[in-house]
């Protein structure tokens, strides 16, 4: 839309935006097209799912809780369709980060098929630096040391799992029995969560640990011996792969480095500890410096212009002056600040490393909540719910509120510290969700 409204400005010899009225013009129908099509790929997908199930449910006796159920197996359906791509992909990934060059040779040819290999190529710093080009290794070709999976990077993987972890979680734990299905279903968890601390990313791994966490308080809620059994064993593999990936992590230090006095297993879970866990509260650990410096601005940036923000997108022709001086020293800082200087706002900007700090400093107040509405309705609705059948936890509604929580709240939790946006599975989560909130006043006014 934009490159069209520009070919219309200039059939009206008003393509020149350096004028006030160009611009204004520019950026009046900028602001339109994010409006439309943001909302469209969010709540609007959102919607669809939404409407598509409750529709139809209408029409059939029973129809609302046989399409909940429908709903439910079709996305754990998905969830398991997806964790078989990411295995097939990561019988190859792994050897990589082994540093055969067999899977290094295959991963260059499938790759560049998977990510949209140096996005930001075309962009350029300008003439005086050499032809050098802004972010033109994200996303690399390759990514060593650390599992990204089919994700850009290893903290949108992170995210993912996040989505997909708990509904694994609740096929495992809802099943009556033990038997062989419910056993490939461990493995599975086994594997993911493998795949998780092999990141390296401590968003993944803090969210996975905060899941953790959420799950423990599931078992204090459904007290139940069966329950409590299947978790404690959920528990179990997921530190058997917390092991798992410390002794991968010390074969493949052994075989890259060929180190000859390899280091303890105890060290190495002390310096992996360190490394992508504490290290997240450390200012100046790994780009904590440039991620908080960011996030700092544009909370300064909110405080300036709290109920309207900025505007969408426009964020970067402010953090500049808004930058504390101690992050000018930052490398990473200095690449942004750098592209925004000699390529302008409207063509070089600043990532979005917090969804609400983002979200303050572009829209403000209003805009925050207007966003966040359907989320924090969602969780008051669901949260009272369970409440109020707290003595009768062990039924199947119960429980599937439950493992969507967690799944929503990981997701939600993410977002401090990358943007919502990585992957669709909020979006997903939000149709999923109306749709059980719609099944229990259903069933509600059926009670009465």
């Amino acid at each position: 839309l934009p490159t069209r409204f520009m070919e219309l400005l200039s059939l009206g010899a008003m393509s020149d935006l350096s004028s006030q009225e160009g611009m204004q013009i520019y950026l009046f129908f900028k602001g339109i097209k994010n409006l439309v099509v943001t909302s469209f790929w969010t709540f609007g997908g959102a919607g669809l799912i939404y409407y598509g199930y409750t529709s139809v449910g209408k029409f059939q006796p029973d129809g609302q809780n046989y399409l909940l159920k429908s709903c439910v197996r079709v996305l754990l359906n998905g969830v398991f369709a997806s964790v078989a791509i990411i295995f097939i992909y990561s019988l190859i990934e792994l050897p990589f980060l082994f540093g055969e060059k067999w899977a290094s040779h295959l991963l260059t040819i499938i790759n560049p098929y998977v990510h949209q290999i140096g996005a930001y190529s075309n962009i350029y710093l300008g003439g005086n630096v050499g032809g050098e080009k802004a972010f033109s290794w994200w996303p690399p070709l390759l990514w060593p040391t650390q599992v990204r999976s089919l994700f850009p990077e290893p903290s949108f993987f992170g995210m993912y799992c996040s989505f997909l972890m708990p509904w694994i979680w609740y096929a495992f734990s809802t099943n009556s029995r033990m038997h062989k299905k419910n056993i490939l279903v461990l493995f599975c968890i086994f594997f993911l969560s493998m795949l998780i601390f092999l990141t390296k990313s401590r968003t993944a791994i803090l969210l996975f640990i905060s899941e953790n966490f959420l799950l423990g308080c599931y078992v204090i809620y459904c007290v139940k011996k069966n329950v409590l059994k299947k978790i404690i064993a959920i528990f179990l593999v997921g530190v058997a792969a917390w092991g798992g990936s410390i002794w991968f992590i010390g074969i493949e230090n052994n075989v890259v480095t060929n180190q000859s006095n390899p280091v303890s297993y105890e060290e190495m879970m002390g310096a992996y500890i360190e490394e992508n866990i504490t290290s997240a509260s450390s200012e100046n650990k790994r780009s904590n410096k440039a991620r908080f410096s960011l996030m700092k601005a544009e909370f300064d940036v909110w405080k300036d212009y709290p109920l309207l923000g900025v505007g969408r997108g426009m964020k970067s022709a402010y953090i500049v002056d808004y930058l504390p001086a101690s992050a000018l020293d930052d490398q990473e800082v200095q690449m942004w600040v750098r592209r925004i200087q000699e390529n302008g706002p409207l063509k070089a900007g600043f990532p979005d490393v917090s969804e609400y700090t983002m979200r303050l400093c572009e829209m403000g107040l209003i805009g925050f909540f207007i966003y966040f509405f359907p989320c924090t309705y969602l969780l008051l609705c669901l949260i009272r719910y369970l409440y109020k059948r707290r003595y009768k936890s062990n039924e199947y509604m119960p429980q599937l509120v439950c493992f969507y929580l967690i799944s929503l709240i990981g997701l939600l939790v993410g977002g401090l510290s990358t943007s919502l946006n990585a992957t669709y599975c909020l979006w997903v989560l939000l149709g999923v969700g109306f749709i059980i909130v719609n099944n229990i006043d259903e069933q509600e006014k059926l009670s009465r």
